[in-house]
């Protein structure tokens, strides 16, 4: 429930959330690869871009699949 409160507040600050780290991955890659599903939502519902690749080319989608 920690990083929900995280994202939650974030967005609320209008943080960007397609920001991505030094391999082009986003908050919503992150959440994707770590299966945490209710984040990924939480994400998406805050319009993050759900067609941003990281450095691999590997669009969020993919992993949520």
């Amino acid at each position: 429930h920690g990083y929900m409160v995280q994202v939650k507040d974030l967005m609320r600050r209008g943080t960007d959330l397609n920001q991505s780290n030094y391999d082009a991955r986003s908050a919503l890659h992150m959440a994707a690869f770590e299966g945490n599903i209710r984040i990924v939502e939480t994400l998406i519902d805050g319009d993050a871009n759900v067609n941003l690749r990281n450095r691999w080319q590997i669009f969020v989608m993919c992993r949520v699949l």
